[in-house]
């Protein structure tokens, strides 16, 4: 059997969520509580600059929600424009947590079992629908249709717009028990498939409690019925209702009074006489207590109405002087529902609660004031003290400021005659040591002089000592070649020969006798 398998995941992370796919803003999830057309809905967003800011990470999209949301129910406080007047209420989500810390809620689709056409119809109104939530991302992956969305979303109740925080389950019909406690956008989306294509089956699995898989189908007739059925119950105990007003109204004939009676007790359910008695009985009790259900919801959303505005009567009442049993009785006359008064009763024993509060902090508030009181007249008595101690040291102080100011004045005077005395001795001997400066500038003035003459001096004697040696040198070598010759003289001496020999002897002889005579050589130097 061809069927549409749904399945859902609780995204842990966002990652796989992309800001392409974003579909539906918060404004958009309002746009059916708009009663005006298209253009003046975009005149209002751009009045109070509502229209959609472009975002780069999922954190952005969420928290930028969250502040639409915000700003729409700040908004509706003082101009509701064209929109539902119970969204001024709805929208202040008494009790929920911030919606940016809502995590998103996949949903997959798989409609591959379908053919071409119904796979188109289902596309086309997964891709224009309004959804219930606040916020969702919209996409196809092969055969599947891609559903992102946040928990956070709001429903219309009738009586009310309620905007509640959805479970994570699979709820394919409308539960009009206790909606908030359903995932009522799961619900909203198949009822949405179901009136598009009726013949469509929705399936999910489950495992039981030893661990078998288990499928759950429902059809979209079923989703249809349960709903005409829901709407069917509200009207009929809106009908009854209306007759328990009615009975209480004086202004009505008995007649009249009978006939309407007569008409709110017919029930629109019909029995099977093919079922059995118990399954009767059962449908019955069910019936009926259906029904109950929902009219006890009615009243208590009446009375959570009209509450408020009966507690301000008795107040008014009590106010003026009457009892508070008198007061009870003349709203009771006024309001005519038992729920009304009893939940304004709760609200003035709240009061009576609060000012036996408040008498009790009173006695304990005058309790502490004497006990401050007392401690404040021994504050004041040791300030008094300590005034008279403060006086007196003002007095010494002031001694003490005079003598300082004396102190002070002989000391500047010290200071002054002995900064005077240090600048003049600084001066003299800045006086003397500037000529002595002087005097040895001259002085090494005039050895410059001397030096530069003693280094003239110096190099003549240099060259003069440099030719003694020169002269020095030749002279002994001289001696060296006259040693030698005498040496060979002295070898030849003892031979006897010519007499041209001995003549030549005795020259030489001559010749070494007066070098010999000749004084000793002193080498020249430099002086140190």
């Amino acid at each position: 059997m061809a069927s549409i398998f749904i399945t859902i995941e609780k995204e842990e992370s966002e990652s796989d969520v992309r800001l392409i796919d974003l579909w539906q803003t918060p404004v958009m999830a309002l746009k059916p509580f708009w009663n005006g057309n298209d253009e003046s809905l975009n005149d209002f967003l751009k009045k109070y600059h509502l229209e959609w800011e472009e975002t780069h990470s999922i954190y952005e999209t969420k928290m930028q929600s969250a502040e639409m949301i915000e700003k729409c129910s700040d908004i509706f406080k003082q101009d509701i424009a064209q929109f539902d007047f119970r969204l001024a209420s709805a929208l202040k989500g008494k009790g929920l947590a911030p919606f940016a810390d809502v995590p998103l809620v996949k949903i997959s689709f798989d409609i591959k079992s379908y053919g071409y056409e119904e796979q188109e119809i289902l596309k086309n109104y997964f891709f224009t629908c309004t959804s219930r939530s606040f916020l969702d991302f919209r996409g196809i992956q092969d055969s599947k249709l891609i559903f992102y969305y946040s928990r956070r979303g709001l429903i219309d109740e009738e009586s009310k717009i309620g905007v509640y925080t959805t479970r994570v389950a699979y709820n394919f019909k409308e539960n009009t028990k206790n909606i908030k406690d359903t995932n009522f956008i799961l619900s909203g989306l198949c009822l949405g498939f179901a009136y598009v294509l009726p013949n469509i089956t929705f399936c999910y699995s489950w495992k039981n409690g030893i661990g078998l898989e288990r499928e759950t189908h429902v059809t979209g007739q079923e989703i249809l019925i349960s709903k005409q059925e829901s709407i069917r119950i509200r009207n009929q105990a809106k009908e009854e209702l209306k007759s328990q007003k009615m009975k209480n109204r004086t202004s009505l004939a008995p007649e009249s009074l009978e006939q309407k009676l007569s008409q709110a007790a017919t029930t629109q359910f019909r029995m099977n006489l093919e079922d059995s008695f118990e399954e009767c009985l059962k449908l019955g009790v069910t019936y009926y207590a259906e029904k109950e259900r929902e009219k006890l919801e009615m009243r208590l959303q009446k009375a959570e109405q009209d509450a408020k505005e009966a507690y301000i009567y008795i107040r008014t009442q009590i106010d003026d002087g009457i009892s508070i049993k008198e007061a009870l009785d003349l709203a009771k006359q006024k309001y005519r529902d038992d729920d009304t008064i009893n939940l304004a009763s709760l609200l003035i024993t709240r009061d009576i609660q609060d000012i036996s509060k408040k008498e009790t902090q009173i006695s304990s508030l005058k309790e502490e004031i004497t006990n401050r009181e007392t401690e404040y007249q021994k504050s004041f008595e040791q300030i008094a003290k300590l005034e008279q101690t403060i006086s007196s040291l003002k007095g010494s102080l002031s001694e003490k400021v005079n003598e300082l100011n004396l102190f002070k004045e002989k000391a500047e005077e010290e200071m002054k005659k002995f900064a005077e005395e240090t600048e003049k001795n600084f001066k003299e001997a800045i006086e003397k040591l500037v000529q002595e400066n002087e005097q040895l500038e001259t002085d090494l003035a005039g050895s410059g002089t001397v030096i530069d003459r003693l280094h003239v001096e110096n190099s003549i004697l240099k060259d003069n000592n440099a030719k003694a040696e020169s002269k020095n040198e030749e002279l002994q070598k001289e001696i060296r070649e006259l040693y030698i010759f005498k040496a060979m003289y002295n070898q030849s001496s003892n031979s006897s020969e010519s007499k041209e020999g001995e003549s030549v002897s005795e020259i030489f002889s001559d010749e070494i006798q007066r070098i010999s005579e000749l004084p000793p050589l002193k080498k020249c130097g430099l002086p140190n």
